[in-house]
């Protein structure tokens, strides 16, 4: 490398090795460093590589397993959205509620008005003083009055308006034809359910 080499407690800058192939990197051409730095990474590279075919094999999932996983993953992810506390008017957002046509945002009322066979569906949320929300929903035409009435408080969690909502919801029309968008109000209802089940003494 340009230094003297003790060898036998003299220095020494040269030394006879047997090996043809062998020439200090001094000699080297730029080419033939490069060519050697490349060789050097594919070999390792190759190697990595076949470790990982190696792992895989004895380790890795199949299709089916896969999917599985995801599904698990998203159940996860749809269960740590449904505990997340917000604002209740946040969560009814998030559902459809807007305010009333003439009625400016932020005034404490929201709407979410839909047709589902053949009948018209109006939930309403009124926020009072003290930042509480009254759930409503009408069903209309019936043929009998059909109204419920639910108390929420200024914060709640996603998963429990979606629940109170689908408590209405059920009361009125039952279980069928469920909006899209209290579908994961069902799966909550379930690990609510599961957990109780687990708990209770």
């Amino acid at each position: 490398m340009g230094e003297a080499l003790v060898l036998g407690g003299v220095p020494m800058r040269e030394v006879v090795v047997a090996d043809r192939d062998v020439r200090p990197v001094s000699q080297l051409t730029e080419e033939e460093v490069e060519d050697l730095v490349q060789r050097q990474a594919k070999a390792e590279f190759d190697q990595a590589l076949a470790d990982l075919v190696a792992y895989c094999e004895e380790h890795c999932i199949g299709p089916q397993e896969v999917f599985r996983a995801l599904d698990a993953t998203g159940s996860y992810m749809a269960l740590k959205m449904a505990r997340e506390v917000l604002p209740v008017a946040s969560v009814l957002r998030e559902v459809g509620f807007r305010p009333p046509q003439g009625i400016a945002e932020g005034a404490g009322t929201l709407v979410w008005s839909f047709m589902s066979l053949g009948r018209q569906k109006v939930f309403e949320a009124t926020q009072d003083r003290a930042g509480g929300w009254t759930l409503n929903f009408r069903v209309s035409p019936a043929r009998q009055h059909h109204e419920a009435l639910q108390r929420l408080p200024e914060e709640a969690s996603r998963g429990d308006v979606l629940e109170q909502l689908l408590v209405m919801w059920e009361s009125a029309c039952g279980t069928g034809t469920l909006p899209p968008a209290l579908a994961p109000a069902l799966e909550y209802r379930r690990h609510q359910l599961a957990i109780a089940s687990v708990v209770r003494p």
